[in-house]
């Protein structure tokens, strides 16, 4: 709901939040410690090191839970000690509003007092 941190979930709990990713190998041991949320923004941000997603979470992700709308979060996990593997995966989170009585929720997050209008763009080949 718009207004509403989405950040990563604590232990336990699974609903309105972020339950992350898991890195794993087929041989023991894992790559959790080497994933990453929204790495390519931190880079464009000039963050020359960022953190890890068990560091810092969404941080670098951008969502604004005050803004009705859909958000990319891009998972990377870099495999740089010793795996050679570089591997992303994304999730879109939306931002609903909250709708007044009588208001109906769009699919862009929005409410409208009638009915949602959806602009299509043609694929032209």
């Amino acid at each position: 709901m718009a207004g509403t941190p989405y950040s990563k979930c604590p232990n336990g709990v699974i609903l309105n939040c972020d339950q992350g990713v898991r890195a794993t190998l087929y041989t023991p041991g894992d790559l959790n410690s080497q994933v990453y949320a929204c790495f390519d923004k931190a880079k464009a941000a000039g963050i020359t090191n960022p953190r890890t997603y068990a560091a810092v979470g969404l941080l670098y992700c951008s969502i604004n839970s005050a803004v009705a709308g859909s958000y990319v979060v891009t998972y990377l996990v870099n495999g740089d000690s010793g795996v050679s593997v570089s591997v992303t995966t994304t999730r879109t989170v939306m931002v609903l509003s909250v709708c007044l009585a009588g208001q109906q929720q769009c699919p862009d997050g929005t409410c409208q007092d009638c009915e949602c209008i959806v602009w299509y763009t043609p694929i032209v080949d």
